[in-house]
């Protein structure tokens, strides 16, 4: 089901399905395009502002490779299913989004370290500085800028437009998880196969629990990147 020029529709016809099409590769495209920019502009240009600027830019900074799929929205008309209202009240998808976290950082990490202990891979996180401010700061970070943005694009719109083109959403997990891989090249990840598992665990998680909204899996991905980058720093 979708919401096409303001209507609900279940099946598309040839040309709409082919706009989908076109709206999965543009909007691609130009968010790799958009990312590219922000990681150059950070890298060389950011850098030399005072340093509170620098805090206060990297949220909007964050949201600028999701223009290009919030620009296609408003083009098409399209109201996104996944962006509808729902019945489930705030406190429980928050709590679902943090549960859900926890057990994905859990899960994910601890299987890391027990494959660097039995010598299989070499596992080293990185750490970094601990204080109540900094702590603060990227848990904000996190929700508001990394897990809002990405699961707006991923989970939200590329999940949809996967689904509406080839009807399952089989394809509309694989296909999410992989451009959600493939945009993480731009940061240096090299370990891609992870990151596109830990893309099909979040899709799986909102595909099969009922109770994982979208603003769960905003909040599951803001607590994972969070607990990721402080729990190694507290060892």
């Amino acid at each position: 089901m979708s919401v096409i020029n303001g209507e609900i529709k279940t099946n598309l016809t040839s040309s709409e399905r082919r706009n989908e099409k076109v709206d999965i590769a543009v909007g691609f495209v130009l968010t790799m395009l958009v990312g590219c920019g922000v990681m150059l502009f950070q890298r060389n240009v950011l850098t030399g502002f005072p340093k509170g600027l620098q805090l206060a830019l990297t949220f909007p900074l964050a949201w600028l490779p999701a223009l290009p799929a919030i620009v296609i929205l408003l083009i098409r008309r399209d109201g996104l299913v996944t962006l509808r209202p729902t019945k489930r009240g705030l406190p429980a998808q928050l709590i679902t989004g943090i549960v859900l976290g926890i057990l994905v950082f859990a899960a994910t990490h601890g299987l890391l370290y027990l494959l660097d202990a039995l010598g299989i891979i070499t596992f080293t996180p990185a750490k970094s500085e601990i204080s109540l401010f900094n702590s603060l700061y990227k848990l904000a970070y996190f929700l508001i800028a990394i897990g809002a943005s990405e699961e707006f694009l991923f989970r939200c719109f590329f999940y949809e437009k996967f689904k509406r083109v080839f009807k399952t959403d089989r394809a509309a997990v694989l296909g999410s998880s992989l451009l959600f891989a493939l945009l993480h090249i731009i940061n240096g990840y090299a370990n891609l196969v992870f990151i596109f598992i830990i893309a099909i665990m979040f899709a799986a998680l909102r595909l099969k629990l009922k109770s994982c909204t979208l603003i769960s899996l905003i909040v599951m991905h803001g607590v994972y990147d969070w607990l990721i980058r402080i729990v190694p720093s507290l060892f």
